[in-house]
């Protein structure tokens, strides 16, 4: 049996994505965090926090006041939540006043009660910083892929959720088109994943889609604001959005009919309803 202590580690909020990550790394470091998380030893402070160590994850809906000043210098701060690239910015320049490294390292997950091999994150930094969290990182079980810059996170974030929502929604459609035409879902989810047509929608949600089984947990309102993000920085760029504009307003109008607690899954209702047939034998 190693003598190596275990490394300890500070994580920050009480989201889904924080109890996920309390949870596997549980077996391999210590984990100190604010909010009572299995897998994790609470602290009653910051300044407790940050007496324990010298690497933060953030996994809330939020920077809790006062964190930079909790830290020592020579610390490293990994936020594992989607945003705005430019707030990133602005938080690696404010932590950088106190000689602390801030990575953005969104994890993209549409599941995570079942945590697919599509599972990702997404790492933006100076590359010393990125390098020295990856191993960490990749103890999640995600893939962990290096972006660039700081910021190149969240952007590649947003370009995953928007292509992932588009992909989802218009095999939904095509596939109410295919039914209505005399296809079944399973002969085309074999046709359109052996061809141009596959996409992550057709490999992983066409398949299931017959037997209702589950395969996002992230509510739609989340998926809205994503889809919305990513057609801001398409604007701010002088780059065209209009499939992921209408692809927002749809998960946004999707969300408000079908309720606070509906999924990606549940589009496909919509595109029932409004196709007059049935996915579900």
């Amino acid at each position: 049996m190693s003598n190596t202590p275990l490394q300890t580690v500070g994580l920050v909020g009480r989201t889904p994505v924080a109890a996920l990550v309390a949870r596997r790394l549980s077996d391999s470091c210590r984990v100190v965090a604010l909010d009572a998380l299995e897998g994790a030893e609470p602290v009653d402070s910051l300044a407790a926090l940050g007496a324990r160590t010298n690497l933060v994850l953030l996994a809330g809906d939020g920077l809790p006041a006062g964190l930079a000043a909790a830290l020592s210098p020579g610390a490293t701060v990994v936020d594992l939540m989607p945003g705005d690239p430019a707030h990133a910015r602005r938080l690696a320049a404010e932590f950088a006043q106190r000689g602390i490294a801030f990575v953005d390292a969104p994890l993209h997950c549409e599941q995570l009660a079942v945590f697919p091999a599509e599972a990702a994150i997404f790492c933006g930094g100076a590359a010393a910083a990125v390098a020295d969290v990856q191993p960490l990182l990749q103890r999640l079980g995600a893939q962990v892929l290096a972006c660039g810059e700081l910021g190149s996170g969240q952007v590649m974030y947003a370009i995953v959720a928007g292509i992932a929502a588009c992909n989802r929604l218009i095999s939904y459609e095509c596939a109410a088109m295919g039914v209505q035409n005399g296809l079944t879902v399973a002969d085309m989810a074999t046709v359109l994943n052996r061809c141009s047509g596959a996409n992550s929608a057709t490999a992983r949600v066409l398949p299931v889609l017959v037997a209702g089984s589950r395969t996002a947990d992230a509510p739609l309102a989340t998926v809205a604001g994503e889809l919305a993000l990513c057609t801001q920085l398409a604007r701010r760029a002088g780059a065209p959005a209009l499939l992921a504009h209408q692809a927002a307003a749809q998960v946004l109008a999707a969300s408000r009919t079908l309720g606070a607690e509906a999924t990606l899954d549940d589009l496909r209702a919509l595109v029932e309803q409004g196709s007059g047939i049935r996915f579900t034998a």
